[in-house]
This record gives structure tokens, C-alpha cells and sequence, in this order.
């Protein structure tokens, strides 16, 4: 069985400024989801790193 080492994860206060359709559409997903707005941001911005191809990895593909 794994462990389970809880920890406490840092966290930084950023400011976003976001088009006003943005903020309506993060809304809406996260009243669907039963998510804060903010948790949502969050692992949309997780997801996107984890899937993001940089110029390198492109090239490597060629």
C-alpha cells in the first residue's frame, strides 16, 4: 500500500485579468463542476502545462 505523507502545498496570491465572456464561461463550468472558481483555474492551468508542447519537443518530433 502507498504511503500517505500529507503536506502543506505553497501557495502564491496572483491577480488575472481576464475578458469578461472568460470569467462568465469559468463561472458557469465551475457552478456545473461544484468547484470555486479558483480550483477550477487552477487545474485548468495544471492541465495545460502537463499537455503543452514547447518549440524543442516540436523539433524533436520533425
Amino acid at each position: 500500500m502507498p504511503e500517505f505523507n500529507p503536506q502543506k502545498i505553497e501557495k502564491i496570491a496572483i491577480t488575472l485579468r481576464l475578458e469578461e465572456s472568460t470569467i462568465e464561461k469559468l463561472d458557469k463550468l465551475s457552478i456545473k463542476r461544484d468547484l470555486s472558481r479558483n480550483e477550477l483555474m487552477v487545474q485548468c492551468i495544471d492541465f495545460a502545462l502537463k499537455h503543452i508542447i514547447d518549440d524543442e519537443e516540436k523539433e524533436n518530433k520533425l
